[in-house]
């Protein structure tokens, strides 16, 4: 699980950095408007962590967490 994680993270850093990038430089937009489009990502990322983590301290599980975040994260 752990290996998995490390993979994840990875994966996702490098998405995080290359795209808005990518928008810059192949597409030519700005990097205010390039930002722009990540914004819905990001908060809705911040959003689903911060319900997880009160749903973990809350319920004391988060093997449902788990399954769905990668069975997201697939699709």
């Amino acid at each position: 699980m752990l290996a998995q994680n490390f993979l994840f993270g990875l994966v996702y850093q490098a998405y995080i950095y290359y795209i808005p990038l990518y928008l810059q430089n192949a597409h030519q937009l700005s990097m205010v408007k390039s930002a722009c489009l990540w914004i819905p990502l990001v908060g809705s990322q911040s959003i689903c962590s911060t319900l997880s983590g009160l749903y973990i301290s809350r319920f004391k599980r988060y093997g449902e967490l788990l399954w769905v975040g990668f069975g997201l994260w697939t699709l």
